[in-house]
C-alpha cells in the first residue's frame, strides 16, 4: 500500500475521480483549499491570493508530517508550485490545460515546476506538444483520466426537458453565451428549462449573467446551482438532461477536455460544445455537435436541431458511449498511473 498525497482543488471533478479510484487501495491524503471527501485524509490550506505565500511553507510542513511515498499536484500555478517548493520526491504534476498559455505569470510558474517535477501527466498528445513548446524537457506520461465505467453502466435515465451546463460562471469559460442562447431556444421549445451548475462564480461576471436573464425575461426557465458534492445527484442531473452544453473556447492545442463532457457521453447525454482544436483531432473521439465561438445564435440553432432530430440524438449517444469505453476508462487508465507511481517509488 502506498501513501499518496494529492494537492489540488477537491471540488475538481478530475481530482475527485482520481481519489475515488485510489482510496481503499492506498492511504490517500489531499492537501486542498476547497472541498471535502469521505475516505481520504484532508489537510486544509488557505484559498485566497494572500494565502499563496503562506501555503508555500504550510504545504511543506504538512508534507514533512505526512511523509508520502508519492506527491501528485493538479494545476501547476498553485498546487504544482507548492509541491515543487516543498522539495518532496517523487513528485508528479498534472497540468489542467488553462495554465498552458502564453500568460507571462503562468509561464513563470510552469517553468518553475518543470525544473522540479519528476514527470508530468497529461491527457493527450497535443497537450504534450504544448508542454514541450513552453520549455519542459523531462518525462511526459500521456494518459487520459476518464470516467468509472462500472458506475455508469446501464445508467440511461428518462430525459427531462432540461438543458444543462457545468462550467464556472467566469469570462474565461464564456458562460454568458449559454444564457444568451436561451431566448432563441424558447421560441421553439417554450417549456424547456436551463440549468447551470457552477462550482465558481465570479461576482462581476455573475452580475452580467443576471442582467441577461432579466433583460431576456427568462427567469422562470433558468436555475443556477452551486457545486454538487453528491456524486449520484450530479450524475442523475447530467444523465436526465436533453443535452450538456460546454461554452469553453480556446485556440490553444490540448485544452478543455472537460470531465463533465466525458460523464455526459458515458451517461447517454449528447454534448454541444464551443469549437476548440482538441475536439477536432484524429483519431476522432468527440461525436457531439460543435458551435462557433461566442455565437449564441449558432448555439441555439444547434440545440434546436438536436432536440428536433431523434435519429441524430441516438447516433451521438451510441458513438459517444463507444468512445468513452475505448479511450476514457478510468479504472484502466488509473491502473497505468498506479504502476508509474510504484516504478518511481522503487527508484527512490
Amino acid at each position: 500500500m502506498m501513501k499518496i498525497c494529492f494537492i489540488g482543488n477537491l471540488e475538481s471533478m478530475h481530482l475527485r475521480a482520481m481519489c475515488n479510484y485510489f482510496k481503499g487501495r492506498h492511504d490517500v491524503h489531499v492537501i486542498t483549499w476547497k472541498g471535502d471527501m469521505k475516505g481520504v485524509t484532508v489537510h486544509k490550506i488557505y484559498r485566497n491570493l494572500y494565502g499563496f505565500f503562506i501555503n508555500l511553507f504550510l504545504v511543506k510542513k504538512i508534507l514533512k508530517k505526512i511523509k508520502p511515498d508519492i506527491v501528485h499536484a493538479q494545476y501547476l500555478p498553485n498546487a504544482g508550485v507548492y509541491a515543487a517548493f516543498s522539495g518532496v520526491k517523487p513528485f508528479f504534476a498534472d497540468p489542467m490545460g488553462e495554465e498552458l498559455t502564453n500568460n507571462p505569470l503562468m509561464l513563470i510558474a510552469d517553468r518553475y515546476v518543470f525544473r522540479k517535477v519528476d514527470a508530468l501527466i497529461t491527457h493527450e498528445n497535443e497537450a504534450a506538444e504544448r508542454i514541450r513548446e513552453i520549455g519542459y524537457k523531462g518525462r511526459i506520461i500521456i494518459k487520459a483520466r476518464g470516467v468509472n465505467l462500472d458506475v455508469f453502466k446501464n445508467r440511461h435515465l428518462k430525459k427531462k426537458n432540461v438543458i444543462t451546463i457545468c462550467r464556472h460562471i467566469h469570462q474565461e469559460y464564456s458562460t454568458h453565451v449559454f444564457f444568451k442562447a436561451i431566448k432563441y431556444v424558447l421560441k421553439e421549445f417554450p417549456d424547456m428549462k436551463f440549468l447551470c451548475i457552477a462550482q465558481y462564480r465570479d461576482p462581476t461576471y455573475l452580475k452580467k449573467i443576471e442582467n441577461i436573464i432579466k433583460e431576456d425575461g427568462i427567469e422562470k426557465n433558468v436555475k443556477i446551482m452551486s457545486f454538487i458534492e453528491d456524486f449520484n445527484e450530479f450524475t442523475n442531473i447530467i444523465g436526465s438532461s436533453k443535452a450538456l452544453i460546454d461554452t469553453y473556447y480556446s485556440e490553444e492545442r490540448g485544452l478543455g477536455l472537460g470531465y463533465g463532457n466525458l460523464e455526459a457521453m458515458a451517461l447517454g447525454t449528447p454534448v454541444i460544445s464551443a469549437k476548440r482544436p482538441l475536439l477536432l483531432r484524429n483519431p476522432k473521439w468527440f461525436y457531439g455537435l460543435i458551435y462557433e465561438d461566442h455565437d449564441e445564435k449558432d448555439l441555439a440553432n444547434k440545440i434546436i436541431y438536436l432536440l428536433k432530430n431523434e435519429k441524430l440524438q441516438k447516433n451521438i449517444i451510441k458513438k459517444s458511449e463507444e468512445s468513452v469505453k475505448n479511450n476514457f476508462d478510468l479504472n484502466k487508465n488509473m491502473k497505468y498511473i498506479e504502476k508509474q507511481y510504484e516504478s518511481y517509488i522503487r527508484k527512490g
